[in-house]
């Protein structure tokens, strides 16, 4: 870790000290010993339902999620236009996590099962669209989110428009393991780039020349580090 990423880190902790504080006590010591987080659906709960509220105003009324069977199900209640009150339930599977300096995203297959709670002819309308394709598809077509590309078959996430992720050090890589018991597994380890200096002292640790020979001098400097 470098300095200016440790001073980063310092400063992001001490302005959000009391929210962090409540965010790790939902981890257990020995997970994140071993370089796993094991994320419980009621962080998600706290932290998630009301940003997607806030992106799905003002149709979603509720947002409910839990981790099963190696997929994330996810249930929400919405008030929709003319077709009136509706609850969506969607079961993603993940088809791609990528988490790193130089991506973040997440791609999911997903099944949707749209049920209406409204009168005889909100129900046949929500027929008629099911025809159609994919509701959400259409919902996001029709009012686009920030960060979030739907077909009829899989949605996909870009994490960078996510809130906190932006915070995240771009060393930390994160990879999927697992949605199952209640909790979304992933998990991290810190990755250093190569710098130029690593390079330079890679090849002078196999005895390669510079220009006027072999300089021990750098090679004394770069066994510093």
């Amino acid at each position: 870790m470098n300095d200016e990423t440790f001073k980063n880190l310092l400063a992001f902790a001490a302005a959000n000290v009391d929210r962090l504080s409540w965010i790790i006590s939902y981890f257990r010591p020995k997970d994140l010993e071993q370089g796993r987080l094991v994320i419980p659906k009621e962080l998600f709960q706290n932290e998630l339902r009301s940003m997607l509220l806030e992106k799905f105003k003002p149709h979603a009324t509720n947002f409910e999620i839990d981790f099963s069977g190696g997929a994330i199900h996810l249930t929400a209640d919405a008030q929709i236009d003319i077709l009136g009150p509706v609850t969506a339930r969607y079961m993603l599977q993940v088809e791609e996590f990528v988490f790193n300096a130089e991506s973040r995203r997440v791609m999911f297959r997903y099944y949707e099962d749209l049920k209406s709670k409204g009168n005889y002819m909100q129900q046949a309308a929500i027929r008629t669209a099911s025809l159609k394709g994919s509701y959400l598809k259409t919902l996001l077509s029709m009012r686009p989110v920030d960060g979030l590309l739907a077909d009829n078959l899989t949605i996909s996430v870009d994490l960078t428009k996510m809130p906190f992720t932006d915070k995240i050090p771009p060393q930390i890589r994160l990879g999927y393991v697992a949605a199952e018991n209640g909790a979304l597994k992933l998990n991290f380890k810190w990755e250093e780039k190569e710098t130029g200096l690593v390079a330079e002292k890679d090849a002078i640790s196999r005895g390669k020349q510079v220009q006027g020979g072999y300089i021990k001098g750098l090679m004394n400097y770069s066994d510093r580090f």
